[in-house]
């Protein structure tokens, strides 16, 4: 998914009622790839950033890793963790 297709889809889901935004940089489907907590945050953080100030719910980064960084950008929590 492009950053921009992600950020369309997030005003999308809040418009049709989304409570929270939950946004994840790895595939947990069986037989996926891990990804280090360097390229997650890489997927992750330009969309938290397009939509920290923007947007009325709060955010949420769904990692199984220490991704701090997010908190500064007003996300909500960080869940699987």
């Amino acid at each position: 998914m492009t950053s921009a297709s992600a950020l369309a889809h997030a005003h999308r889901m809040i418009d049709e009622g989304a409570a929270i935004i939950d946004i994840g940089g790895e595939s947990t489907r069986p037989g996926s790839n891990p990804v280090d907590v360097d390229e997650e945050l890489r997927r992750v953080l330009p969309l938290v950033r397009s939509l920290a100030h923007k947007v009325s719910v709060p955010i949420s980064v769904d990692t199984t890793q220490t991704a701090g960084d997010a908190g500064s950008h007003r996300c909500w929590r960080r869940n699987d963790q």
